[in-house]
């Protein structure tokens, strides 16, 4: 997949789309900017963004080979089924299906997959750990998932690492890739 980059450089960019360290940054950076004038011009962008499609194409193809290969097809009806029914009395309304449909909206979630899934989705299981605080733990990288709140949602589908538990919100504190820091319950959170 390479496009010119160190084998280094290359497994970096791969991890473009979340909050690279500055040392990271740097080491790509490095191979950027060939004629080292520090800037990187249309020639430099370019093959930067030849790495980063091939990434892309290669992360579409696993999507669609896990999707073609999923044996659990049942399940994945059952999740969202789920996903509508959202006062989880074994209907679906009308009501119900516009609201998820015009407000959260509704993806297959590749987590699950070839899982033989119990009744809830891996975050809501995690709820009922006796702590509270899921199977995830400090450095974990996450994706933000299913927030349905006005002031939340524009959080949905973005990337954090986690930094720390806050005991009195019951909540991980996460830093997002965009420079932001906030707190988000367990059931928004998707292991990457």
């Amino acid at each position: 997949m390479g496009g010119g980059f160190s084998s280094e450089a290359a497994s970096i960019v791969e991890r473009l789309g979340t909050q690279l360290t500055e040392e990271e940054a740097e080491k790509v950076w490095k191979e950027v900017d060939q004629n080292n004038d520090g800037k990187m011009d249309k020639k430099e962008a370019k093959r930067l963004y030849t790495l980063v499609k091939q990434k892309s194409i290669k992360d579409l193809e696993k999507k669609i080979a896990a999707l073609k290969a999923g044996s659990d097809d049942d399940a994945q009806v059952d999740s969202l089924f789920r996903k509508f029914d959202q006062n989880k009395d074994g209907e679906v309304t009308k009501e119900e299906f516009i609201r998820i449909a015009t407000v959260v909206g509704y993806d297959i979630d590749l987590s699950e997959i070839k899982h033989d899934a119990a009744c809830e989705p891996p975050a809501k299981r995690a709820r009922t750990d006796g702590d509270g605080q899921g199977d995830f733990k400090v450095g974990d990288k996450i994706q933000i998932v299913g927030v349905t709140t006005a002031a939340g949602k524009a959080f949905n589908n973005q990337f954090a690492e986690i930094l720390k538990w806050n005991e009195e919100y019951k909540r991980w504190v996460v830093r997002m890739t965009k420079p932001a820091v906030t707190s988000i319950p367990l059931e928004n959170m998707k292991r990457l």
